[in-house]
């Protein structure tokens, strides 16, 4: 049996009295490519965080690759590839020092694919960190965590501060070529979208833990959207009201509660459900 590439259960964590994640589980196939939907702030930088090993648990069991991630940090960093919500890098390097320095230092280092990949995003080799503009910072991070070779790739909200094409670019040439070499792609966003395009297992992470955790293909034929005319009185509990079509109420439920609820009101449309939709009726 192929060992899973991370593995958590029961994880919980607290700042300040302030439940931020709580029983939490979840398991990443090797060589999946697995999105984290959540609100900002939702708590998913704090688990990818927690994952790294640059936060500890407050209790739970969390593995990566077989290895506990705050104890055996040094070994997993040559195996993950890594970017961090604040794309941190040493602002005082130039594109071309900061990429040697990393090149030096892992174990393994494709210094063929790490100039390919410099021009491809059009980082000017001898331009200080400092000066790179959001998404350059992001493409450069981005060269980073890939050249080593890791074995899982965890990426944080990778698109944020990228204009369309520059997403396209990280979603396809980099997210999709990753995982069809086997590499495993933990990733968090708050686009559907692109968690659509690229993903085939979706977590979302509300009210501090996760409300699905699911492979795409699965997530998107557990529910069905209603259009319903004529609501009287309250909705049933299971009918989860995701907006409004005119006088109609659009709705999102489980199949398997479609036929135990009673409709006080005229269906008027039953279709399958988009993510989107799924999305926003956890949310709730």
């Amino acid at each position: 049996m192929i060992r899973p590439a991370i593995k958590i259960s029961g994880l919980s964590k607290c700042f300040s009295g302030k439940t931020v994640l709580t029983n939490i589980d979840f398991t990443v196939k090797t060589g999946s490519v697995m999105g984290i939907l959540g609100r900002n702030g939702s708590g998913k930088t704090t688990l990818i965080k927690i994952i790294m090993g640059l936060l500890e648990k407050d209790c739970g069991e969390v593995t990566v690759l077989g290895l506990t991630p705050v104890q055996d940090h040094v070994e997993l960093m040559n195996r993950i590839g890594y970017v961090s919500e604040s794309r941190d890098l040493y602002d005082w390097m130039t594109v071309g020092e900061i990429v040697s320095f990393c090149g030096n230092i892992y174990r393994c280092w494709d210094n063929t694919l790490a100039e390919e990949q410099r021009k491809r995003f059009g980082l000017p080799e001898r331009t200080l960190v400092s000066e790179l503009s959001f998404g350059q910072r992001t493409m450069l991070c981005l060269l980073l965590a890939v050249c080593h070779m890791p074995e899982v790739l965890i990426l944080d909200d990778p698109s944020a501060g990228l204009d369309i094409p520059s997403r396209s670019e990280i979603l396809s040439s980099i997210i999709r070529q990753a995982a069809e070499t086997g590499t495993t792609v933990l990733f968090s966003s708050h686009i559907i979208g692109e968690v659509e395009r690229v993903c085939d297992h979706v977590a979302i992470l509300t009210d501090c833990t996760f409300s699905e955790s699911d492979s795409l293909e699965n997530l998107l034929e557990k529910f069905i959207t209603m259009r319903i005319g004529h609501v009287e009185g309250l909705l049933p509990q299971e009918l989860h009201l995701i907006g409004n079509c005119g006088s109609d109420k659009l709705c999102v439920v489980a199949k398997d509660q479609e036929n135990q609820i009673e409709i006080r009101g005229r269906i008027i449309e039953r279709r399958s459900s988009s993510l989107e939709e799924i999305y926003l009726a956890r949310l709730g």
